[in-house]
């Protein structure tokens, strides 16, 4: 129900819409929806052409970057420099289930330590992931990893490494990020 009251007040205020244009904005930005098997591929074609280091360190990369992007734009919209930590995150989870992405659940920060657990239920991306892949031997969500190391960064006010060790395309229920010591 909350997802839905969020998405409804997003369209409400006008924060969710589709312009004269056709251009689905989404907080003042525009939005362009790619199904997820398109990113999937995009992944495959990069590991393919790259290896898979430097296929992983550009999908980290573009999840840090669009996090970045969002905590500009929102820097004084939602004056980020004085919300909580915690209503920061909650944006983020909201902004990221409507995206589609499943439901992120921030399981344990401790800011003086610098950890970070995080766990993903129903991810979207490594369940399309095994329609056109065989089952990983390693976690897939790299892209996700970016983003959560990134907003991370933000709610610690430093800077972490997160490592996806639970990946629903290896086969465990839920995908599960801890930042590295």
């Amino acid at each position: 129900m909350e997802n839905n009251q969020f998405f409804s007040q997003l369209i409400k205020k006008g924060e969710l819409r589709v312009n004269k244009k056709g251009h689905a904005i989404l907080s003042g930005e525009y939005l362009f929806l790619i199904p997820p098997n398109v990113i999937v591929k995009l992944q495959n074609n990069l590991k393919e052409e790259l290896g898979h280091e430097k296929m992983k360190d550009m999908m980290e990369s573009l999840g840090k970057y669009q996090v970045k992007q969002a905590m500009k734009r929102y820097k004084d919209k939602y004056n980020l420099n004085e919300i909580s930590k915690g209503a920061i995150f909650k944006k983020f989870k909201n902004y990221t289930k409507i995206l589609g992405w499943g439901n992120i659940e921030f399981e344990e920060m401790d800011r003086k330590n610098e950890e970070l657990i995080v766990t993903v239920n129903h991810p979207t991306f490594p369940k399309v992931y095994l329609r056109s892949n065989k089952e990983s031997d390693i976690p897939v969500c790299h892209y996700l990893n970016g983003m959560i190391e990134e907003i991370g960064k933000a709610m610690i006010d430093n800077k972490i490494e997160v490592e996806e060790k639970k990946c629903v395309a290896k086969g465990d229920e839920i995908c599960l990020f801890i930042s590295k010591d």
